[in-house]
């Protein structure tokens, strides 16, 4: 169960951008995503760690130590990705009874969480601007293919964010195609219309 070769992992969290302040949050949260997936140690933050039973047997207890031991250098090497100022924030979770007991790293993250996530308030205004002003769709293929594909990409971290404006999305999006694609707006339109009143 331990964590095979230290070195993959510290050039694997090296890659990581800097956690520095909140605008810095999503990038960093994404890349350490990644890391945590490319090295097999995701299970640190999202599953529950091995209890230990009444009467734990050898093996359980070896199971739960390892665990322990893999969970605290996951929760250091996420610190590794951060500022010396969330560092200090953070450090702590490191130190006393936290080195034993499994959860290291889901304390370190949520508590970077909770200091440097984004409000949601900010972050729906933030994407809500991209998705109204940020891009202009190219009148060749190729661009309204990219174009559609952001448009997309920004609609689905909305609604993820609870931000429920479909209607308000789907027609700025179609407002701001090239006027050749005149034809497929009205349709669009229609057909939303005909769904609206059934």
């Amino acid at each position: 169960m331990g964590l095979s070769n230290i070195n993959e992992l510290i050039d694997a969290f090296r890659a990581i951008p800097k956690l520095t302040c909140r605008d810095d949050f999503n990038r960093w949260d994404a890349h350490l995503d990644l890391a945590l997936r490319i090295t097999s140690t995701r299970k640190y933050l999202h599953d529950e760690p091995p209890s230990l039973p009444a009467t734990p047997t050898p093996e359980a207890t070896r199971d739960y130590a390892e665990w322990a031991a893999c969970d605290g250098q996951v929760a250091a090497l996420i610190l590794t990705t951060c500022s010396d100022t969330a560092l200090g924030l953070t450090r702590h979770l490191l130190d006393g009874d936290h080195k034993t007991v499994p959860g290291a790293a889901r304390r370190v993250y949520d508590e970077l969480v909770k200091r440097y996530k984004p409000l949601r308030a900010f972050e729906c205004f933030e994407l809500g601007t991209r998705f109204m002003y940020g891009t202009k769709c190219q009148d060749s293929a190729e661009g309204v293919k990219l174009y559609v594909a952001e448009m997309a990409s920004l609609a689905a971290r909305l609604k993820k964010l609870e931000f429920d404006e479909n209607d308000y999305m789907i027609t700025v999006a179609l407002n701001t195609m090239p006027s050749r694609f005149h034809q497929y707006k009205v349709a669009a339109c229609r057909s939303r219309w005909r769904t609206a009143k059934h």
